[in-house]
Parts: structure tokens; sequence; C-alpha cells
């Protein structure tokens, strides 16, 4: 009984991994094809180049201090 559970993780395993994997390509494609969510991800991108925005820090500063007001 152990030897057929032993196989069936076996195969059971890359079957998971291969499922994983279609998702990411299936999340990467609805970014892909959608037209505003990339504009916004480019003008991000270069308002970053140039210095603007919020840092990183400010950025995790204001979700530790949300985290810790839910509680």
């Amino acid at each position: 009984m152990s030897e057929a559970k032993a196989e069936y993780g076996l195969v059971l395993q890359p079957l998971l991994r291969i499922r994983e994997e279609i998702d990411d390509l299936i999340e990467t494609l609805e970014v892909l094809s959608d037209k505003e969510l990339l504009k916004g991800i480019k003008e991000s991108l270069e308002e970053a180049k140039r210095g603007e925005g919020t840092p990183v820090e400010d950025l995790l500063e204001r979700v530790k201090k949300a985290s810790l007001q839910e509680r």
C-alpha cells in the first residue's frame, strides 16, 4: 500500500508543478492583454526612473501601520 502512495506522489508532484506553471502563464497573458494595466506599469517605471513617486521604504511603513491597525 505505501508503495502505491509513493508512486502516486511521484506522479502528483510534477503535475502540481505543471499546474502552477500554467496558472502563472495565464496570469501573465491576462496582464499582457490589459492595455490600461500595461500603460500604468510603464508610467510607474518612468516615474521611478525620474526619482518620482513614493519610496519603497515609505510604502512598507504604511503597510506595516495598516496591518497593526487591523489587529
